[in-house]
């Protein structure tokens, strides 16, 4: 039997029949203004990579990072350099006017709602992985990321969280995925 690894893409690594490549830019967009921080738990990465959309936005917007977030979800000060330079602004650069967790938290404003829409750089920060592992690393870096909200406020910056939707509709499958 041969092997279908030999057929597959060199730039999305996914078999020729279901490569994506064509539909995507030659060179990635370049997005002057704002930074995408993807952080993604190590599980996400390693079983799920096959369907991962994490590469298909790297491949298609110049300004992103990905971090790799382990199983104790912290991405605190100090854990990753990457981190430091963009969202705990280490070294005083301060690159951006305005962060925005994308993440649907009690304290979360709808982007519809007109949020911060004046920012000159953004960093948006996203966090990939199933709903729990998600909800984790929301959850185990609210402190830190509420520090350094209040660190951004003192530059007149803001670190804000923020969703998609006003509207919190009731999953499809009701609370069998809670």
């Amino acid at each position: 039997m041969e092997d279908a690894r030999r057929d597959a893409c060199g730039r999305c690594k996914r078999p020729q029949r279901v490569c994506y490549c064509a539909s995507l830019p030659d060179d990635p967009l370049a997005t002057a203004s704002t930074h995408v921080l993807v952080l993604q738990h190590q599980h996400e990465k390693r079983r799920r990579a096959a369907i991962s959309s994490v590469p298909v936005l790297a491949q298609t917007i110049a300004n992103v990072t990905l971090v790799t977030v382990d199983e104790t979800c912290d991405c605190g000060p100090g854990k990753d350099e990457r981190l430091d330079a963009l969202l705990y602004d280490e070294g005083g650069d301060h690159r951006f006017d305005t962060a925005m967790v994308l993440f649907p938290d009690e304290h979360a404003q709808p982007l519809s709602d007109g949020v911060e829409t004046e920012a000159k750089r953004v960093l948006l920060i996203v966090i990939d992985g199933t709903w729990k592992e998600a909800k984790k690393i929301a959850h185990r870096n609210k402190k830190h990321w509420q520090k350094a909200a209040k660190d951004w406020e003192t530059r007149g910056a803001r670190l804000q969280y923020v969703c998609l939707d006003n509207e919190l509709k009731r999953s499809i499958y009701g609370d069998l995925r809670r």
